[in-house]
């Protein structure tokens, strides 16, 4: 709850006072509202990401995945975006070699573990074609990070205290 305060005197603009006290209550929720976008940003951790694939020859390749996290501040809201070749994969994961049970968020987005990819994550292995480097890749899939989610819920808890540094 948002407590706006002020006096009544007679010598006041009393609409001006209104007024005021409003835009400061609309200032201080936007503070909110970008404070807890950037809080969920700063939580959001893929460094622990790996992707790992093998060629015909069997070589390992293994690379950190291809995600990009930022935050933008529009007038009436602000968004948390993560971005980049891997970023769906790497956070409701892909094929049952690593995932048992499905992403908290997937299944209602459509991303159930082995439910895409023409249903080869149901395998422990499978094969796709990387047209980036023009060569068959073999797969166990990708554990799910769940990193945005566990970055949301973490600021929701702590949703409280954040409000009361961003209203002092």
């Amino acid at each position: 709850m948002i407590n706006v305060k002020f006096g009544i005197s007679e010598n006041e603009d009393y609409e001006k006072m209104v007024f005021d006290a409003l835009k400061s209550s609309e200032s201080n929720l936007a503070k909110l509202r970008e404070r807890v976008a950037q809080e969920i940003a700063n939580n959001i951790d893929f460094s622990n990401a790996l992707i790992t694939v093998w060629n015909r020859d069997k070589e390992i390749i293994t690379r950190q995945p291809d995600i990009h996290v930022t935050v933008r501040n529009e007038s009436d809201r602000s968004l948390v975006i993560v971005s980049g070749a891997d970023a769906v994969w790497v956070e409701f994961g892909t094929g049952v070699y690593h995932n048992k049970t499905d992403h908290e968020w997937g299944a209602s987005l459509g991303f159930t573990i082995g439910g895409y990819g023409l249903g080869h994550g149901n395998r422990e292995t499978w094969a796709y074609f990387d047209t980036t480097e023009n060569e068959i890749k073999y797969t166990h899939g990708i554990e799910a990070a769940r990193t945005m989610y566990r970055a949301v819920t973490t600021v929701m808890e702590n949703i409280n205290n954040i409000a009361l540094e961003v209203f002092r």
